[in-house]
């Protein structure tokens, strides 16, 4: 099973980068993850993308991963915009204040999809 889950959805009449995940992200979740990404980045256009990280099963991911994942925001800097967190867990949201103060996104932590507001 793809973890995390990549698809397109309109929220708000707005196209956005929905990414679901499964309880544990692993190093190669991770290394699949970034090459798909990374294929919708440059298929994309030019418009700045929406990214929701759905994490509410998300229990624990691989300190590579997270290294990974942070090297992949930096990399595509110009290519996202906002990053939304959905998430529960305390660890996870540890891990997201990291992948902020490192990547220098404000990476917006909320507890469901109806909290979330696309400008």
């Amino acid at each position: 099973m793809e973890n995390p889950i990549i698809e397109w959805r309109k929220m708000e009449q707005k196209k956005v980068l929905v990414l679901t995940f499964g309880e544990t992200f692993s190093t190669s979740d991770c290394e699949q993850a970034v090459v798909t990404c990374e294929n919708l980045f440059q298929n994309a256009g030019n418009e700045k993308i929406t990214m929701i990280w759905e994490c509410l099963k998300m229990q624990r991911y691989d300190s590579p991963a997270r290294s990974l994942w942070q090297r992949m925001l930096k990399n595509n800097k110009d290519r996202i915009g906002t990053i939304w967190l959905i998430a529960d867990s305390l660890v996870i949201k540890a891990g997201a204040r990291v992948i902020s103060n490192i990547t220098s996104y404000d990476i917006k932590n909320v507890s469901s999809f109806d909290e979330i507001k696309i400008t």
